[in-house]
């Protein structure tokens, strides 16, 4: 089977439909949809339209419940600005209920191949952080003796990597709409469950269309800049 991941869109649809042209049995999201972006709506579309499981991120939460998304200090003021004056214009009352309905963890068994699914981690689904360069942070976690499996997918970090620790294999496919890692571009995973293959991919794209949307919706100068610096 092959199952493509995507993760951390943030209302950028562009890289998206580059990534459904691949060839997959299953498409799995790993959370964040919406905010920063223009267009959360389309990307809500895309994501009902293809998609078959769907992990709640702290951003989708965020705008589905009306509570702070808790999300890093450098970026919280403008991922407020952009939920109160670009997500929640938006949206409709049946887009919030769609993100109502995704689940905070999942897990998956494709041929013998058990995948725990979240957007943060496994201790901590809606906030909690993975990253490659401290791995430490997992031996300080009690992961064994909670959820078993072969594979844990996760999001939030918006950076692409693989590491196993602890006899856990942890893949994050970065983000497909606002990458933060050096090499700039969105990302996604295609697994092959069958060859235990992880095939991360890169898109290239114009970001012109996504830069005159947020310039044509966000008045605030110093806030349409910044957030078209995050693309």
């Amino acid at each position: 089977m092959k199952i493509l991941v995507a993760s951390d869109i943030h209302a950028n649809p562009f890289p998206l439909k580059t990534a459904l042209e691949e060839s997959y049995d299953k498409a799995i999201f790993l959370g964040d949809s919406v905010d920063y972006g223009p267009y959360p709506a389309e990307v809500i579309d895309l994501l009902r339209d293809n998609f078959d499981l769907f992990i709640m991120g702290n951003h989708d939460y965020a705008v589905a419940y009306g509570v702070d998304c808790k999300c890093g200090e450098e970026n919280h003021d403008i991922s407020v600005y952009s939920r109160e004056n670009i997500t929640l214009k938006i949206l409709s009352k049946e887009d919030i209920d769609f993100l109502k309905q995704f689940k905070e963890s999942d897990s998956i068994n494709a041929e013998s191949v058990e995948i725990n699914i979240y957007h943060g981690a496994p201790w901590d689904h809606l906030y909690g952080y993975i990253f490659p360069w401290k791995p430490e942070t997992l031996s300080s976690r009690s992961i064994l003796g909670g959820d078993d499996g072969d594979y844990f997918l996760i999001g939030h970090t918006h950076h692409q990597f693989i590491l196993t620790k602890g006899g856990k294999t942890f893949i994050n496919p970065g983000s497909l709409g606002q990458p933060r890692d050096l090499v700039g571009f969105p990302s996604y995973l295609i697994i092959d469950t069958e060859k235990h293959s992880f095939d991360f991919k890169r898109v290239k794209y114009d970001r012109s269309k996504l830069h005159y949307e947020i310039e044509r919706i966000v008045r605030d100068e110093k806030m349409q800049s910044r957030l078209k610096a995050m693309f």
